[in-house]
């Protein structure tokens, strides 16, 4: 086959994606524009009839939805959440098990290196164990956003901006703000959101399933690497402890020992949390009901969900 031949079809192939990804974009504008467009009225005018009472219409009733709207009730406010699900916390995300790391993800080469593995087929590069990418190539190579999202991960992760960095310190900050208030809020009152959202403060054990090294290398590196220190990870914040070994491993969580392939080290971030994010959610919903001053929910603020 000619260089020619096949770079002419080359050529077909990737305008025929263009041509899809153009036809697929159109159809998702199409179905914005036949959304409703009347407006309704999600305040109640005679129950509130104070002209200066602060408003706010909350969109999803998720984690980050219920927990706005409970914050600014707090403040006073009169919050509206539309949420389409039949109630609070439906499409929470289960990922990282509901996880909460003081630590964000790092966007740079390796990082971009990282993901672009995930891409490459299983008979040429070997996966790790738990192969939770699944893609399907069509879609994701004709669907706009992920496409964007392609184009600016890649910008990012290998020439990055000058401010990058500061605005990954600044995410970190605000990461560290908003865990340590999450955990407050699940600790009050003797824990009764921890409680309904199966928090678990055993921390948090990242396997790995490298070939195990030999046994004078692992106590050498036993010895060199002390108990407890905090993270080396500049995005993370979490202290943290190398465990090397099978049997180190197994000690902190019996339960892998059931696994077909055995790990042969964690990083075990001793400090870290973690709850369910759907459960959370609905049962902070259910406190936002309860105007009640044990939540701080007695100053006029008021949340109303809309399903």
């Amino acid at each position: 086959m000619s260089v020619a031949v096949v770079a002419r079809s080359a050529t077909a192939a990737v305008a025929g994606l263009g041509a899809l990804t153009m036809y697929r974009y159109r159809g998702v504008m199409e179905r914005q524009r036949q959304l409703p467009q009347h407006s309704f009225s999600v305040f109640d005018e005679q129950q509130h009839p104070e002209q200066n009472q602060r408003r706010a219409i909350v969109i999803g009733a998720g984690v980050v939805g219920v927990a706005t709207a409970y914050q600014l009730a707090r403040r006073g406010y009169q919050v509206a959440v539309l949420e389409p699900m039949p109630e609070p916390g439906e499409e929470c995300s289960a990922c990282a098990a509901g996880g909460m790391q003081r630590s964000n993800p790092v966007v740079d080469r390796d990082s971009w290196i990282a993901v672009a593995k995930c891409f490459i087929p299983k008979w040429i590069y070997q996966h790790p164990p738990f192969d939770f990418f699944h893609i399907s190539w069509l879609e994701c190579l004709t669907d706009p956003f992920f496409l964007r999202w392609v184009l600016t991960f890649t910008q990012t992760s290998l020439w990055p901006s000058a401010q990058q960095a500061d605005k990954q310190n600044d995410m970190l900050a605000f990461t560290d703000k908003a865990v340590q208030d999450m955990i407050r809020m699940l600790e009050r009152n003797r824990g009764y959101l921890g409680k309904q959202s199966g928090y678990n403060t055993r921390g948090s054990l990242a396997v790995s399933y490298d070939p195990p090294k030999p046994p004078a290398e692992q106590e050498k590196e036993q010895t060199k690497t002390p108990k407890a220190h905090a993270s080396q990870s500049k995005m993370n914040l979490e202290p943290a402890r190398q465990l090397v070994g099978t049997d180190q491993v197994l000690r902190e969580e019996p339960s892998l020992r059931f696994q077909k392939q055995q790990p042969t080290g964690a990083k075990y971030e001793y400090e870290a949390k973690a709850a369910s994010s759907g459960r959370f959610s609905k049962a902070l919903a259910d406190v936002c009901k309860t105007q009640s001053r044990q939540w701080d929910l007695h100053k006029g603020g008021k949340v109303t969900f809309f399903y």
